[in-house]
């Protein structure tokens, strides 16, 4: 396990030899992408992994800024063994973008590592908790689509969800 930084829980990492790296922020605060980059760049040192590629999109909605777009076309051209990011929601939260981007990675033989989750989807364990996640962020990513109509609808949104 590897320290990433002070107040921070130790994270496992289990980064293959050749690491992609994908950052993505959707403000503007330039602070944001190198506290992902940071984190990142640690892991993959503490493993032992070699960083080969790194990726960011600032202001784009995961999977459609140009350095994801950048990293699926490396993927295809197998640059890299595992994709590394710090958090699920930096890659995509709707749930069907994700299978299908798992999917690609799949295709090629290449895993997906995130720092926040603690997971690898080599493991069965991780690939399980991977589904769990994903149905609790595409319920986030409604929700939160639910409370933007309703304010601009001039609504107030109903807390409880109902």
């Amino acid at each position: 396990m590897t320290r990433i930084a002070p107040n921070h829980l130790e994270i496992k990492c289990f980064c293959r030899p050749r690491t992609a790296i994908y950052v993505r922020v959707s403000t503007v605060h330039a602070d944001a992408a190198e506290v992902q980059r940071a984190r990142l760049r640690a892991a993959v040192s503490g493993r032992g992994g070699i960083i080969v590629a790194e990726y960011e999109d600032r202001g784009h909605a995961g999977g459609r800024g140009p350095g994801f777009q950048a990293l699926l076309r490396d993927t295809v051209d197998k640059r890299f063994d595992s994709v590394l990011v710090t958090d699920l929601s930096r890659l995509s939260r709707s749930l069907i973008d994700f299978y299908e981007l798992v999917g690609i990675l799949d295709e090629h033989g290449i895993g997906l590592v995130s720092l926040k989750e603690n997971f690898d989807t080599a493991t069965a364990q991780s690939r399980a908790m991977l589904n769990i996640i994903l149905v609790f962020a595409e319920l986030e990513r409604q929700q939160t689509a639910e409370r933007t109509r309703a304010l601009s609808d001039g609504r107030v949104p109903d807390p409880s969800g109902s």
